[in-house]
Order: C-alpha cells, then structure tokens, then sequence
C-alpha cells in the first residue's frame, strides 16, 4: 500500500476527528492536498477555524489502496500545485505535525502530533 506525506488545511474539530478515527474522509469521493512543504502557506485558506481563531494545515502520512493515486489537479480558485487522491471510502492517515496561523496573521508556528489534541482543545476553551 503506497503511502504519501502531504498537507491538508482544516478545521481543528475536522483535524482531531482525524487523529481519534485514524482516517480522513473524502468530501464527494475527493481529498485535495498540497504536496510539499513549500506550499503549506496556500492552504491555511481551507483550515480557517473561527471558532478557535486560527487558520491549521495538517502534515499528514496517506496510505493509499491498491488501485487509488495521488493525481495533481488544476482548478480555478485552488493553489497552482493542488493535489487530490479520487477515493469512496475512507483514507488510513497518521497526523504528523500541525501549522498554526494565528488570527490577523503573524508568525506560522508547528505543534507536533503528540501535542496536537492538547493544543487544539486548550485552544478551543481560550477564544
């Protein structure tokens, strides 16, 4: 089973669902990411989260089942270089690392996976 690391923007309740269930599900049948490191800026758009007042990307581990692939896709509205992986059911992930955009902007900090379900929640209760 093919794995890849990529990154995800989402919400923090969508993000800790993901690290409880251990899967990310797909919205229509399609998961839409960004490849590499350089482009985890683009998608703090998609992990906007005003009820805690950030904006989050995930760094994710994707195990992809036999027969489903990692395909680049253009499309008006998204970032230049986006990803998507076509699936029906949902996908086996670990979360790796979580960037953190604070409200009005400022400095992107990383929170690593051990710590993600703490900070998220203490988040939570501190906006």
């Amino acid at each position: 089973m093919p794995q890849h690391e990529l990154y995800h923007g989402s919400t923090g309740d969508r993000i800790l669902a993901i690290i409880q269930q251990g899967v990310m599900l797909p919205n229509n049948g399609v998961l839409f990411f960004g490849r590499f490191e350089s482009q985890y800026p683009s998608l703090f758009q998609y992990g906007a989260d005003l009820t805690r007042g950030a904006c989050y990307v995930v760094k994710v581990r994707v195990h992809l089942p036999d027969g489903t692939e990692l395909k680049q896709h253009a499309r008006a509205g998204a970032p230049i270089d986006s990803w998507t992986i076509e699936a029906r059911e949902p996908l086996t992930c670990q979360v790796l690392e979580l960037y953190v955009r604070p409200k009005g902007g400022g400095e992107v900090h990383r929170v690593p996976a051990t710590k993600i379900p703490t900070y998220l929640e203490q988040n939570l209760s501190e906006s």
